[in-house]
C-alpha cells in the first residue's frame, strides 16, 4: 500500500475496525507498509478517541451504540465521575438568589440536585427522586414538570409535561445524555425522554450538559439536541482532542473538572 499521512493512516484503520470487529497490529502493519510500534501508537490515539479498544496484538472496535438502562443501572455506573460534576455545577454555575432552572432526570444532573446549596432559588425538575431530596430544603422553591410516571427512570414525562414546560421559563438547564457524537449531537435512548429535554433547552437562556468522558463518541437512539444549541459542557477529565476543537468551533465553554 502507497505510504499515507498519519491521520490518514488512523482514519483507514477506523475504517477497517469498523468493518471487521478486530485487527491485529502486525496485519496492519503489513497493509500499510510500517512499522508495528508506528501502528500501537496509531491505535493508542484511537483508544484515546473512543473508536477502538486496544487488547494483546491488536484491537476492537469500541462498542459506540447505547441501549436502555433504567435510573439504578445509571446510578451504579462512573459514580465518583457523576459526583464532582455535579457538585461543580451546584457550587459554580448557579447564581444563590433568584435563580429559576430545569434539571432533567438523568443520573448525573441528580448529583447537581444532591449538592445544590439551600438558596433563594426555583427549581422545576422531571425526577421524582429530585424532588425527594430538594424537599429537605427550607428556601428552594420546588415544582415538578406533572406527566406520566416513568417507573424505570422514576421521572415524569409526556404530554402533560410538554405542555407544562412550555408555559414556563427559566434562567438556565442542566442536562445529561446517554451518548456524545460528532455527528449525531447529544443523544438519548428514550424518544419521549429526548421531546422533554428539548423543550427544557428550548425555554432556557442557557443550556449546560453534564456529561462524565465515558459518554463521548458514543451514540444512542435519539438526538436531543445539536453542538449550536449547548452554552456549556461539564465532564470529567479526559474529554477526546475532537470534542475540544468542535467545541471551541462552536463557542461552547468546556468545563473539565477533578
Amino acid at each position: 500500500m502507497k505510504k499515507q499521512t498519519t491521520a490518514t493512516r488512523r482514519y483507514e484503520i477506523q475504517k477497517i475496525l469498523e468493518k471487521q470487529g478486530a485487527v491485529s497490529s502486525q496485519k496492519l502493519a503489513d497493509l500499510f507498509d510500517v512499522s508495528v510500534m508506528t501502528i500501537r501508537r496509531d491505535l493508542q490515539y484511537l483508544d484515546s478517541e473512543g473508536i477502538a479498544l486496544r487488547n494483546h496484538g491488536g484491537a476492537i472496535v469500541s462498542n459506540r451504540f447505547v441501549f436502555y438502562k433504567n435510573l439504578n443501572q445509571k446510578s451504579s455506573e462512573e459514580i465518583e465521575a457523576k459526583k464532582i460534576i455535579g457538585r461543580y455545577a451546584a457550587h459554580h454555575l448557579i447564581n444563590p438568589v433568584g435563580e429559576s432552572i430545569v434539571v432533567d432526570s438523568g443520573s448525573t444532573t441528580l448529583e447537581l440536585i444532591r449538592h445544590l446549596p439551600d438558596h433563594h432559588i426555583s427549581v422545576m425538575t422531571s425526577s421524582l427522586k429530585a424532588i425527594s431530596a430538594l424537599s429537605e430544603y427550607e428556601n428552594v422553591n420546588i415544582y415538578s414538570t406533572g406527566g406520566e410516571l416513568q417507573k424505570s427512570m422514576m421521572c415524569l414525562e409526556g404530554a402533560m409535561a410538554d405542555e407544562n414546560l412550555l408555559s414556563c421559563n427559566f434562567s438556565k438547564a442542566f442536562i445529561g445524555a446517554d451518548g456524545i457524537d460528532l455527528q449525531a449531537g447529544f443523544t438519548t435512548t428514550k424518544e419521549i425522554g429526548a421531546r422533554l429535554t428539548r423543550i427544557m433547552a428550548q425555554q432556557s437562556l442557557e443550556t449546560y450538559v453534564l456529561a462524565d468522558v465515558t459518554k463521548y463518541n458514543k451514540r444512542s437512539f435519539r438526538t436531543i439536541l445539536n453542538f449550536d444549541t449547548i452554552n456549556a459542557v461539564v465532564s470529567n477529565k479526559g474529554v477526546p482532542e475532537a470534542y475540544k476543537d468542535l467545541f471551541a468551533q462552536k463557542n461552547i465553554k468546556l468545563i473539565e473538572v477533578e
